[in-house]
């Protein structure tokens, strides 16, 4: 789709990270908020019958380009697309800026209970393979070493876990 049709037909606002359309079309009206939420909870906006992923479109409209990579949502909200809230990441890193998955039972991202043992395993995914740090008898000594571990390996992108329903409690703006 031409770049310049875009522009013109929605209105970015980086403050709250929803788009408006310019004009009304179809469904569209004129200073309507545009977008839905898709089955996998990204903001998706139609144009010209082509899907666009609303966190894709913000980076293109704050810095005139369109991501080459992933766009990473920093606090994992996949409906929050304020710019502040997005950066450019290989697949790696956005996968490394996970919460805890829900087969998680230890309640610590990283860390497993050793079965037919009575301690706890620690392992991290770095650059695409399991790497296995170690079994500790203290859960609290094994969430430590997942932790310094993530920070060394994952930078920027550590994430230690945090709600699981992080995406359910964000408070952002809801979409109509």
């Amino acid at each position: 789709m031409n770049e310049s049709l875009l522009l013109s037909l929605l209105t970015y606002h980086s403050e709250t990270g929803l788009f408006t359309w310019n004009v009304s079309r179809g469904k569209a009206r004129k200073g309507k908020v545009a977008g839905y939420e898709m089955a996998n909870g990204y903001i998706g906006i139609f144009c010209n019958k082509k899907l666009f992923k609303a966190h894709r479109l913000a980076w293109f409209f704050s810095y005139g380009e369109m991501p080459a990579n992933v766009i990473d949502h920093i606090n994992r909200n996949k409906k929050d697309n304020r710019i502040e809230n997005l950066r450019l990441a290989t697949t790696a890193e956005n996968l490394q800026n996970r919460g805890i998955q829900k087969r998680n039972k230890s309640g610590i991202k990283g860390v497993s209970k050793r079965i037919g043992r009575n301690s706890w395993d620690v392992s991290i995914g770095v650059n695409g393979k399991s790497v296995f740090l170690g079994s500790f008898k203290d859960i609290e000594l094994a969430d430590l070493v997942a932790r310094e571990a993530r920070e060394k390996y994952h930078g920027m992108f550590a994430n230690h876990g945090g709600d699981r329903g992080v995406q359910d409690k964000a408070s952002v703006a809801s979409i109509s």
